[in-house]
């Protein structure tokens, strides 16, 4: 039985980046800062640019 998965952005050579991204907007999410499909639409812009 398999438990964990790899991350799947580790292939990508700015991975710390998008998965940074990804945590700062759902930080915003979870405290109610941003509603999550605005928070998913800025994750990917910034995860994006390099």
């Amino acid at each position: 039985m398999k438990t964990t998965t790899a991350n799947p952005f580790w292939r990508y050579a700015g991975y710390a980046q998008i998965e940074t991204a990804i945590a700062e907007q759902v930080q915003a999410v979870l405290i109610g800062d941003s509603p999550a499909k605005e928070a998913l639409a800025k994750a990917a812009e910034k995860g994006l640019q390099k």
